[in-house]
Formats: structure tokens, sequence, C-alpha cells
């Protein structure tokens, strides 16, 4: 707000006089209150200016914990693609071996039956011999 500053009367032109020391004091009173508020000005922008500081300080430490924890995530999410990679190959080999495995008992199973069949054609030869055999002792025993 302003102060109403008085002047002297112009009837008084002496720079003596009481109106003009009036005159005077009030101007520096203005002036002692204008560097007072200039002071409280600058103290406040002193003020204000530490708590920017703080504020930018704060937010630095912030950013930096933030990005730490971003470096953190983003290491993690590729050593989980890696792991990820790593078990599709892995469960690809075992597809694979799997695979090759019920191809191998298949072949067994072919073979097993094979045998199986021989054993059976050779079961039934083997008693025709045995047959034969019998009938030619009995045609010896008989003679």
């Amino acid at each position: 707000f302003f102060l109403m500053r008085r002047r002297p009367p112009r009837s008084t032109q002496s720079r003596s006089s009481a109106a003009s020391d009036v005159y005077k004091r009030q101007e520096y009173m203005g002036q002692m209150k204008l560097q007072n508020e200039l002071l409280d000005a600058q103290n406040e922008a002193k003020h204000l200016k530490g708590l920017l500081e703080d504020t930018k300080s704060r937010l630095e430490k912030e950013r930096g914990s933030k990005g730490e924890e971003i470096k953190n995530l983003v290491s993690q999410m590729s050593q989980l693609r890696t792991e990820n990679r790593d078990t599709k190959e892995e469960l690809m080999k075992t597809q694979k071996q799997r695979q090759d495995i019920e191809e191998e008992i298949s072949l067994l199973r072919d073979q097993i039956e094979r045998k199986g069949k021989l054993y059976q054609t050779s079961s039934t030869e083997l008693q025709e011999v045995k047959r034969k055999t019998e009938e030619q002792m009995n045609q010896i025993g008989q003679l």
C-alpha cells in the first residue's frame, strides 16, 4: 500500500521550515519502509529459492531411485526373456527326444511282433517236424 506523503504548503519556499522538515521526514520514512519491504522480499526470495533447491534435490533423488528401480526391472525382464527362450529350447529338445523314443518303441514293437510271428511259425514247423519224426519212428518200430 502507499503512504500519503504530505508536502509542505506552497507558500513556504524555505528548505529550513518546519513543513519542509516534515516532508523530508516523510520521504525518509517512506524510503526506509521501501528498504525494509525490499529486504523482506529478498529474504522471502532466498527462502523460496532454498525450498526450490530442496524440492529439486528430492525430485532428483526420487528420479534416481526410480531410475535404478526401472533399470532393475528391465534387467529382470531381460533375464526372464532369456530364461523363457532357454526353456522353449529345452522343451523343443525334450519333445524331439520324446518323438525319437516313441519311434524307437514303435520299431521295437514291430520287431517283437515279427519275432513272435517267426516264433509261432518256428513252433508250428517244429511241431510238424516232431510229428513227422514220430510217424517215422512208429513206422520204424512197426518194421
